[in-house]
């Protein structure tokens, strides 16, 4: 027989629990012996399962056929029922890592406002996103990040037409090949104001919105890097390093205040590797340089990233993922 797990239990189900034979878990594929303490915790668990899953709403509730058609579907139910109609904000909405997770966030139902300088491809985005029948809807809003006048506009709009905020996802960056000994102060200039000044902006006045409304639950997601760990021996990636250090640091700094305003809002940073985008292109500035480091191994996807950002927002309220490190299984650094 099939040992269900949490995430895959049919409503209203009935076990008949003994006697055991070989018992594999569906969604982990791990195998119990007859009657070890494997088992028995696997028996206890979907006990438990079963319980919490009998107590979701019939509308939303699913049958264990229709997981297997559509697990994306099953995992918005599942882990993000409570943010179904809720506002998240998503800066650097139109290509890449920001269009994938504007994209997840819609399937899983709610109102996203998606902001970049050029508003074409969020406003493609949403019609997709339309037209697919996904649950929750894709607002595009124009904001150039690196002026705080229109960050405030941009929140002063949200606040207006959708009441505030309460999931904002940081997920704006970029990079210039400017070393440290012969960089450009402009393109120093350019990565602080988005990668550092940006982000903690948005993060404040995210939290003021939040407050003044009096949500409590809410999240501020940092889309940070691996170069936010390490420093890799690239000379032209060295300062990007520093604003993305700097990302880490201002995240656990963000979760202390947030711990002393005894505010159950949440703090996260996500730093990925090496992830197939237009970043490595733009970055590099050579499109074939670009591809040639990216051919050495498989890769993260922009959807691997939206996913990840997805099972943080599906994490318990009483639990606090303050950092997550994504990579590659390849990737060494």
């Amino acid at each position: 027989m099939n040992l269900a797990c949490e995430d895959e239990i049919a409503p209203k189900t009935v076990i008949n629990k003994r006697p055991f034979q070989r018992t594999t878990c569906v969604c982990h594929g791990e195998s119990y012996s007859e009657n070890s303490p494997a088992q028995r915790g696997g028996e206890e668990r979907l006990d438990r399962d079963v319980q919490r899953h009998n107590e979701v709403p019939a509308a939303h509730q699913i049958s264990k056929a229709s997981i297997h058609v559509d697990e994306t579907a099953y995992r918005c139910i599942a882990v993000m029922d409570r943010w179904r109609g809720r506002v998240a904000l998503v800066t650097g909405a139109s290509v890449g890592i920001g269009a994938a997770v504007a994209k997840e966030l819609v399937r899983c139902g709610m109102k996203v406002v998606g902001c970049a300088r050029n508003v074409d491809k969020i406003q493609e985005l949403a019609a997709e996103c339309k037209k697919a029948g996904y649950t929750g809807v894709l607002v595009p809003i124009k904001c150039d990040l690196t002026k705080e006048d229109d960050i405030l506009a941009m929140f002063a709009t949200i606040k207006q037409q959708h009441k505030g905020v309460d999931v904002l996802i940081n997920n704006a960056g970029l990079a210039h090949p400017d070393p440290l000994l012969s960089g450009k102060t402009s393109g120093w200039r350019n990565m602080l104001d988005v990668n550092v000044l940006a982000l903690s902006i948005c993060a404040r006045e995210a939290y003021q919105s939040m407050k003044e409304r009096n949500v409590d639950d809410g999240h501020i997601i940092n889309l940070n890097s691996v170069a936010g760990h390490v420093v890799h021996p690239i000379s032209g990636a060295h300062f990007y390093a520093g604003t993305k250090h700097t990302v880490t640091a201002l995240t656990e700094g963000l979760r202390q205040e947030l711990h002393e305003a005894k505010s159950h809002i949440r703090a996260t940073s996500i730093s990925p590797g090496f992830v197939e985008t237009e970043f490595a292109d733009r970055y590099l500035q050579d499109k074939n340089l670009a591809q040639q480091m990216l051919s050495q191994q498989k890769n993260l996807t922009a959807g691997d990233i939206a996913e990840t950002v997805v099972y943080v927002l599906g994490a318990p309220p009483h639990v606090q993922i303050g950092e997550l490190l994504i990579r590659p299984v390849e990737q060494q650094m």
